[in-house]
């Protein structure tokens, strides 16, 4: 960790939510702030960090907010807030409580209004009510639409106050039907119209917007609708940026001379660093009124510059000359750009008083092509000529007509000047994109780490990016307690890494050695993220001319990066999947042995058990036969009985007559001797009867008896039988079933091999 009393250089950080956006704030606060930061030899390091909290149109720009923790007293002196930037979507105590973690660290705010640190802010108060003014006292316009910003907007939510209280001034009531919350965003100005046009359907006569790029979304929706600015409807904004200057028709608005906030800035952050508090939280900037045509006023020369005539003062040559010497001493300290203006106000003055012709607008465009390099400049010419056109009132009398056409033409050309000046940025932008669309070609064809930090290293140069760290996050869900550095580039070469790797928390990436350098270095840390997911974190050379080139690329980077590591995620699966393929490989092919023995057995088994349903069922056959029989045979001994019966009633019958002969015969005498003896035959042949009858009744009773009971076991064997019979063809049927399920489960293991051998 870098101890802070060993750096010889201060570090500066600006924390903003983007290095571009819709318009051009965001670039002017960056370039003004590099700028300022670059003439003081300090080191600068940008933290494009998003909004705080979730913006409405992107719901994943808080995984941005990341590097807002990386800045600390160990490594950052000075903390710049472009608190209009990151504070649009929380509440101001929520802003309040963020800079909490800064403690300790000087901080000021461009814009944001917090208290307890100092805040260089925008008129926004006396450049609005310049509008209002000039749309109710000088056009009449009585029905007038407010597009705001963000609600929690400090800037937005004045400048809606102010909105009210000049209605209520010039007594035009308020009708809420008229307001629209915006975002600052361009598409929230077309979405304006389509709702007072189309959902509440009011009519009105002007829309003021809270912010360019609002104002420029409504005017170009009014346009695509068929309604004609300002004839129809006219459109004012506020901020003045670029595009505001070249749309159809020109915007009115009001310019926020942002890059002096930038400056002021600077200076408060190094006086607080050397431990000189301002008197004042609150430092406010002038705005400037910029009349254009979209507001309905007739281009004019006395307005062309935004500003007022002068009063005519009586000067000297001499004097005026003095005044020009002042004036550019203060807005610009370069010796001899002081010496040129000073000849092209010689110039003017010369061709007002005739001494030259056709001189001075030749000498002015030749000034301009060579001063004028960016929007800035035009303050510092703007101030020449209201200057030039002063003296040009007070020394050539008589001349007054010729020294405002001469400012007209002057201004003209100027403007001329500006319209070029934007188209070449223009075009060169257009190269930049075509440049980062083909790098981003380059980046999305590498499919792993390393061969996106190779690439990333080639690409580099290309943009004059000559160094940069890239890491990433060893644990993305506790992404900043370590970094895995991946490649380091460092003055147009490949930085050589450690064979065991470089690993450092996140802190201590912004105390690397670039940090060391004998000369100031101006960097931008770039949090690494797709969606939901971290990755890591990306340090680049800044160059802040264009910062949508930096925002593109860092896009492509986050994108490439997730899109390597879904490869290497599919790898790894694929990996995964031929491991697991080469164990269910090993696993299926004995399963394939096991499953045709047991098919095999199976068939085996069904064939004797095919044969013992056959012997089954003969045996069942044969014994329902038997029993059978055996019933039948019960049931005529059953009838012998019956027949056994009659014998022995028979035989009882011939013994009864056998003793009534025998008696009979004693009464017969000799004679009825030989009917005793037959009588006596009878009987004992009726008594064997009964006796044989007996046996033989007892007899055939056992037979009945057994058969009855050969029966019932007959009946049960059959039962028995008929069970067995059916549990082998259960057994037959499991059999089968077992049989196909194992073909089913072979062809589907064969199936799956032949799927693993061919994928």
């Amino acid at each position: 960790m870098a101890v802070k009393n060993e750096r010889k250089i201060k570090t500066i950080a600006l924390i903003i939510d983007a290095l571009s956006g819709m318009g051009s704030y965001q670039e002017d606060i960056l370039n003004g702030v590099s700028q300022a930061v670059k003439d003081v030899g300090a080191n600068f390091l940008v933290f494009p960090g998003g909004s705080i909290g979730a913006r409405p149109s992107n719901k994943f720009e808080y995984n941005r907010n990341i590097v807002y923790e990386l800045i600390n007293s160990d490594t950052i002196d000075g903390i710049i807030l472009a608190g209009g930037t990151i504070g649009n979507y929380i509440s101001h105590d929520q802003f309040l409580r963020f800079l909490r973690k800064y403690t300790g660290i000087p901080m000021v705010s461009i814009s944001g209004g917090l208290e307890g640190i100092p805040n260089v802010m925008i008129d926004n108060q006396g450049g609005f009510e310049k509008i209002f003014e000039h749309l109710i006292v000088e056009h009449k316009y009585k029905k007038i639409v407010f597009i705001s910003g963000p609600e929690a907007n400090e800037d937005a939510q004045e400048r809606y106050v102010v909105y009210k209280k000049m209605l209520a001034k010039y007594n035009i009531s308020f009708d809420e039907r008229l307001v629209f919350i915006g975002n600052f965003m361009e598409p929230s100005g077309h979405e304006a119209i389509e709702v007072l046009l189309d959902e509440r359907n009011v009519a009105f006569d002007v829309v003021v917007a809270a912010n360019d790029n609002m104002a420029i979304g409504a005017l170009k929706e009014l346009e695509l609708r068929g309604h004609n600015v300002p004839s129809d409807v006219a459109v004012v904004g506020f901020d003045d940026v670029v595009e505001a200057s070249i749309v159809t028709p020109p915007l009115t608005t009001v310019r926020q001379p942002v890059h002096l906030q930038a400056e002021k800035a600077v200076e408060i952050i190094l006086q607080m660093i050397d431990g000189k508090y301002p008197e004042q939280e609150m430092q406010y900037i002038d705005t400037e009124f910029i009349i254009r045509k979209s507001c309905g006023c007739v281009t004019a020369a006395k307005k062309e510059n935004g500003e007022e005539l002068p009063e005519v003062i009586s000067n000297s040559r001499e004097d005026w000359l003095e005044s020009v010497s002042n004036l550019i001493t203060q807005y610009c300290t370069d010796d001899t750009e002081n010496l040129v203006i000073k000849r092209l106000f010689l110039s003017f003055l010369d061709e007002l008083q005739g001494k030259q012709q056709d001189v001075f607008l030749q000498e002015w465009e030749e000034f301009l092509d060579t001063h004028l390099s960016q929007t800035e400049d035009l303050l510092i010419i703007n101030k020449c000529l209201t200057t030039f056109r002063e003296a040009a009132l007070s020394l050539a009398k008589g001349q007054e007509i010729v020294a405002e056409n001469l400012i007209y033409q002057a201004h003209n050309v100027m403007m001329q000047i500006v319209h070029r000046m934007e188209i070449k940025k223009r075009a060169r932008a257009e190269g930049l994109s075509q440049q980062v669309s083909e790098i981003g070609m380059i980046l999305g064809v590498s499919f792993d780490i390393n061969e996106l930090s190779e690439g990333i290293a080639k690409v580099m140069p290309t943009l004059k990016i000559d160094n940069f760290i890239f890491g990433m996050y060893k644990n993305p869900l506790k992404p900043l307690e370590a970094v895995s550095i991946i490649c380091r580039y460092r003055d147009g070469e490949i930085v050589t890494l450690p064979d065991e790797g470089l690993e450092l928390p996140a802190y201590n990436v912004l105390s690397m050695d670039f940090l060391k350098n004998k000369g100031p270095v101006n960097y931008v840390v770039y949090p690494l993220y797709f969606k939901e997911e971290q990755l890591g974190l990306f340090l680049m050379e800044l160059a802040p001319e264009y910062g949508f080139v930096y925002e593109t690329i860092y896009n492509q980077i986050c994108t490439s990066i997730e899109g390597a590591l879904l490869v290497e995620r599919n790898i790894q699966v694929r990996m995964v999947i031929e491991k697991h393929s080469r164990e269910i490989e090993n696993l299926t092919l004995p399963m394939l042995e096991s499953i045709k023995d047991i098919s095999e057995i199976a068939v085996d088994k069904m064939k004797v058990v095919n044969e013992l349903a056959d012997q089954t069922r003969q045996s069942w056959e044969k014994l329902s036969e038997t029993n059978k029989n055996i019933e039948k045979i019960a049931s005529n001994i059953n009838k012998l009985l019956d027949i056994i019966k009659i014998i022995e009633d028979i035989a009882d019958k011939v013994n009864l007559l056998a003793l009534n002969t025998s008696i009979e015969a004693v009464h017969v005498g000799q004679y009825g001797v030989g009917f005793s003896v037959i009588a006596k035959e009878i009987k004992k042949l009726s008594e064997t009867t009964r006796t044989h009858s007996n046996e033989i009744a007892y007899t055939l009773k056992e037979i009945v008896k057994y058969a009855q009971d050969t029966s019932r076991y007959g009946q049960e064997s059959i039962n028995t039988f008929q069970h067995q019979q059916q549990g082998v063809k259960d057994i037959l049927t499991s059999f089968e079933t077992i049989s196909q399920k194992m073909q089913e489960l072979g062809h589907s293991s064969t199936t799956i091999l032949d799927m693993i051998k061919k994928k």
